[in-house]
Formats: structure tokens, C-alpha cells, sequence
């Protein structure tokens, strides 16, 4: 039977121990696809508040794409070494990074 898990696969004992390593309750898999079709994975943590803050800092200085860039390797656990060399993987993996940080909505009350 052919391996059918993408390039960079981390089988599950390596989930958790990153999970451990880095005190996370999920690992979060970017899947890019190469120009054969060949799909690749990353794995990655949540970006921290002041990370984003680095990263609204880039974009206020025309820097989006490179703070992205910093962003994405700084939050990058493992997986496939050819997302970091395929500037088309990279950039789509670097996006879904973008979209890790969700706002939880808070209520008001006066008392």
C-alpha cells in the first residue's frame, strides 16, 4: 500500500510531543500543494499577541510580506523543508498563519 500522507507528515507521537514541549492543546497543519500536485505540510503554533504586534509594526512600514515571513518561521514546529524553499508554498503557508489568531468576542456590563 502507497504512503498517502503528505510531504512532512509528523505522525502522531510527534504531535505530542510538541504539543508538551510548547504546552499547546492543538498543533495547527498548513497544507500547500506543489506544481505536481504533491501536498505538503507544515505545523505550527498560535501567533502570540506581541508577535502580531511585530507584524502590524511591518505592515505599517510596507513590510507585510516580510513580517509574514518572520511570523511563519518563527511560529514553524516542522514539516516539509520544500515549503521553505517554494517561494508559492511559503507565501500561501505564510497567509494561513495570518489567519491563526482568532478575536474572541467579549461583552460590557455597567454595574
Amino acid at each position: 500500500m502507497a504512503d498517502t500522507n503528505p510531504v512532512g507528515y509528523a505522525d502522531d507521537s510527534q504531535i505530542e510531543a510538541w504539543k508538551a514541549q510548547h504546552k499547546l492543546k492543538s498543533i495547527p497543519e498548513i497544507t500547500t500543494i506543489d506544481e505536481e500536485g504533491n501536498k505538503h505540510v507544515s505545523y505550527v503554533k498560535k501567533p502570540t499577541l506581541e508577535l502580531l504586534q511585530m507584524l502590524a509594526t511591518k505592515s505599517k512600514q510596507n513590510q507585510e510580506i516580510k513580517g509574514l515571513e518572520i511570523m511563519f518561521n518563527t511560529l514553524r514546529l516542522g514539516g516539509s523543508e520544500e515549503v521553505l524553499n517554494d517561494d508559492e508554498m511559503k507565501m500561501a503557508a505564510m497567509a494561513a498563519t495570518g489567519k491563526l489568531f482568532k478575536r474572541q468576542e467579549a461583552t460590557l456590563k455597567k454595574r
